[in-house]
């Protein structure tokens, strides 16, 4: 990890979500990206006009094996929160941390592979206060890049 936020998409199918939230990313200082197998290629013409060029300040890995990425990281102390759409138990709300973070958004119909979440160090869930069911993954991972690097 050469930044100390990376996000990471599991199976993100969207085009114009993925090229929004690489956007939004970098805008909050984020430039390294994982893209899981099965997430939409980053040089789809809809992701590159989503990003609006921010592609170009990004270090983006593909087909990344997300379960021995995530292991790794796990095992040198680096945060790995998984977003959760149906949260269960205790979700705690995501806060900044001096650590090394991998921030790890699932795909808009299913969200994170159950084996993914598994391996995450933290679980967070956006609390939902009005009548709108759900945010799509860019929205969700856009509240949740600037929670996470809030000052």
């Amino acid at each position: 990890m050469a930044g100390q936020v990376v996000v990471a998409f599991d199976r993100v199918m969207d085009p114009g979500n993925l090229g929004t939230l690489i956007r939004a990313a970098v805008f909050y200082g984020v430039t390294e990206f994982w893209l899981g197998e099965g997430t939409v290629d980053v040089f789809n013409p809809k992701v590159l006009r989503a990003s609006m060029g921010a592609h170009l300040h990004a270090t983006l890995y593909r087909g990344v094996n997300l379960e021995q990425s995530l292991t790794a990281a796990v095992a040198e102390g680096v945060r790995v929160i998984a977003t959760e759409m149906d949260a269960e138990g205790e979700i705690k709300p995501v806060h900044p941390d001096s650590r090394p973070v991998v921030l790890l958004l699932g795909n808009e119909p299913a969200g994170v592979s159950p084996g993914l979440v598994a391996l995450a160090t933290e679980h967070v869930a956006i609390e939902r206060r009005g009548p709108v069911d759900s945010l799509n993954v860019a929205m969700a991972g856009s509240v949740l890049l600037d929670r996470l690097l809030a000052r």
